[in-house]
This record gives C-alpha cells, structure tokens and sequence, in this order.
C-alpha cells in the first residue's frame, strides 16, 4: 500500500512543508507515482511516525538524521519495529517500540538505575 503526503500529514502530525523539506535532505525519500506526487510506502510512514514523535519530543533535525539509519536497521521486511530500539540523547535516554511508541524515558536520576531491556 502507498500513502499520499496528505495521508502521511494527518496520521503523523508532521506538515506538508516538513515532508517536503524532509525529502528534499534526503531524511526520507518517497516514491513518485505517475502523477509525480510522491507516495510513502508503508515502512516510510513507520519511519515518520516514529521521526514525528521524537521531533515533538524535542529531538534536533541533526539528531533525527543521526538517528535514521538505526531506526531503518530496526524496522523488518515487514515495517515492523524489531523488539525495542534504545535512543540515547546527552541527558536521556528512550526506549521505542511498536510503530514509534515510547515505552520508557530516563533521565537525570532514574539514569542512574540499572535498565532491563527486553
């Protein structure tokens, strides 16, 4: 299935500028269908709703570039985020899971108990 940036725009949260601007870097790069729209593919849309969260949560556009690549690593043949996926920031780390969803943050204090991951 393919989505249209419209499609991408409302179950992200992210803007048709960001989209764009983000194609245009090279952050993600969609395909254009005959139309010449460009046309997110499933694991895409994964990939930014994942960018999108972490964008709200503050994380620079430098950091969500440093970032990708991990995450494309995480994400199966099936768009399916491998078991959790660790995000380390200077003061916080996050632990993601299932399409993007934050399972667990710590900082400052609570980084300084020991950490099980699944």
């Amino acid at each position: 299935m393919t989505w249209s940036t419209e499609q991408v725009a409302e179950r992200t949260g992210l803007s048709h500028r960001q989209l764009q601007n983000w194609d245009e870097t090279g952050v993600v790069e969609p395909h254009r269908g005959k139309s010449k729209r460009r046309e997110y593919s499933d694991v895409q849309l994964q990939e930014l709703e994942i960018l999108g969260k972490l964008k709200q949560k503050g994380f620079s556009l430098q950091m969500l570039r440093k970032l990708m690549p991990k995450i494309r690593r995480r994400l199966n043949n099936k768009g399916k985020v491998c078991l959790s996926l660790l995000l380390v920031a200077p003061d916080e780390v996050w632990r993601v899971r299932d399409s993007g969803q934050v399972l667990e943050i710590l900082s400052g204090a609570s980084m300084k108990r020991p950490v099980v991951l699944v």
